[in-house]
């Protein structure tokens, strides 16, 4: 994880997702503060879902790719409006981590949990209905959760989170463990369906 404010870690902020209406794209964002308060405001969170529908328009591949992207709604660079936010709520405020996904052949879908602590992006190639698709991605999205699917890895910077598509649709199913992940979204997506990417943040 990497950050582009040099704030520290907390246990307070959210995780926002954002997705285009067609749902071919999606972005999820993980952003902590320095107090369960400011993470609670309005103003923290219209923030953090402006950052997101920046992620998901301007497709930046990192955290330090977006921090020197021009901003979106006021002008200067992202690091320089979170700078002046910073100075306007008084404490400090850092981007953990952020993914996303463009799939033209299939659905991008998010969850989030109602604590806006924790999300899921996942990406799917499917051809059935949304609804179906909608109650296969929630349980996806929720085996992830509670599982806690997801690496760290060190890298250049310090630990990096990392996404292993095959090892996650390998593991049983979580509602029917004779099956694995795999295996299920073949039953009930049909022929062909599959996990093309995921990712899995949280923040405290």
């Amino acid at each position: 994880m990497s950050s582009y404010d040099g704030a520290p870690l907390t246990p307070h902020g959210r995780v926002v997702a954002s997705l285009r209406d067609d749902g071919h794209c999606g972005a999820l964002l993980a952003v902590c503060c320095s107090s369960e308060e400011l993470s609670r405001s309005g103003q923290f969170v219209e923030y953090t879902e402006r950052l997101c529908r920046h992620v998901l328009e301007r497709a930046p591949t990192s955290v330090e790719e977006l921090a020197l992207q021009d901003w979106s709604y006021e002008g200067g660079t992202v690091l320089e409006a979170q700078q002046r936010f910073v100075k306007e709520a008084g404490e400090s405020v850092r981007v953990l981590d952020l993914a996303r996904f463009a799939n033209p052949e299939g659905q991008v879908w998010a969850w989030t949990h109602p604590d806006s602590r924790r999300g899921v992006l996942l990406s799917l190639k499917a051809l059935v209905g949304a609804d179906l698709l909608r109650d296969v991605a929630f349980q996806l999205a929720s085996q992830v959760l509670i599982e806690r699917c997801g690496e760290l890895e060190m890298g250049e910077a310090g630990p990096v989170q990392t996404f292993d598509v095959d090892a996650l649709t390998a593991r049983p199913w979580a509602r029917s463990p004779d099956r694995t992940v795999a295996e299920e979204l073949e039953l009930t997506l049909g022929e062909g369906a599959r996990l093309l990417a995921y990712a899995r943040f949280d923040v405290g």
